[in-house]
């Protein structure tokens, strides 16, 4: 059912006639290692100021890309902003003063690990960015400075952003949160961050938007579907994904024009999941 709601998506993309695996070989780029990008990719990014990533949280895959295309921007451009689903509060002990020490002993790193967010994948994530000049770290999720929204948090990662913004106005911003928050249109009730980017026409040009969600065939996965925190084990499931080109990991760009969730599916046929950070005792739940 997940593969044929992707491909109902996927669909507007195409020209009238032209097959999925068609599509799919004509508009993918190979991604060997999403860590270090190839250069040349820089050329899929270089007119869009605002690059939003989802993930399934609790997964390794999208924060690798978060890490590849943040860096090879700060290398191109001399300076980016990268934006996490972390509210600022609990990164506080490492903000005050940067290091993989202070980074472990954060809130967000200490505390019990209910949605698979704060597992080694955001933590690696901000570890190889932390001593890079050129990349400014922020964090999206609910403060204590937005608490009369605590409902609607999607509007605070907004603000994050757009404040964010404001601050470094000549850099592209980068931010990594869970699917739902990226996507474009509204999401069920729920008015999205990616909605109200890109309706803010005022402050972003919805062109120098781009949007990305992770999708994949089989692996593990460590996350809170409603019953907890649980390590999900997805079977290999044969799709056009899989059988469109000869290389397992992709990024695939779709018409912008005619997209209506995201802009680009970072398709990585096993996806592995983030396993936990060493606790130290300064927040240990008690």
């Amino acid at each position: 059912m997940k593969t044929l709601l992707i491909l109902i998506v996927l669909l507007p993309a195409f020209s009238f006639g032209q097959e999925m695996n068609e599509f799919i070989r004509d508009n993918s780029i190979e991604i060997p290692n999403a860590v270090e990008l190839n250069e040349s990719l820089y050329s899929r990014f270089e007119d869009k100021n605002l690059i939003m990533i989802g993930e399934m949280h609790g997964t390794n895959e999208p924060g690798q890309l978060a890490t590849g295309i943040t860096k090879l921007i700060a290398e191109k451009e001399g300076g980016v902003s990268l934006g996490l689903e972390i509210a600022r509060i609990e990164m506080e002990t490492f903000l005050q003063n940067p290091s993989e020490k202070t980074l472990r002993e954060t809130r967000f790193f200490s505390k019990e690990n209910e949605y698979g967010m704060n597992g080694k994948s955001w933590f690696n994530l901000i570890k190889s960015c932390m001593n890079d000049t050129n990349i400014h770290l922020f964090f999206l999720n609910n403060d204590q400075e937005y608490a009369a929204d605590m409902i609607k948090p999607d509007s605070v990662m907004y603000l994050q952003v757009l404040r964010q913004k404001e601050k470094f106005p000549n850099e592209k911003i980068i931010t990594l949160t869970g699917s739902i928050h990226n996507k474009l249109p509204v999401h069920g009730d729920q008015v999205t961050m990616g909605y109200y980017l890109n309706q803010d026409s005022i402050n972003f040009i919805s062109e120098e938007i781009f949007s990305i969600n992770n999708y994949y065939a089989e692996g593990t996965t460590l996350n809170n579907r409603g019953n907890g925190l649980e390590l999900r084990t997805i079977e290999f499931k044969e799709s056009d994904f899989t059988r469109s080109v000869n290389f397992d990991d992709y990024l695939l760009f779709l018409d912008e024009k005619n997209s209506s969730n995201y802009h680009c599916y970072w398709f990585t046929k096993k996806v592995t999941h983030s396993e936990a950070v060493e606790k130290t005792d300064t927040f240990k739940k008690k």
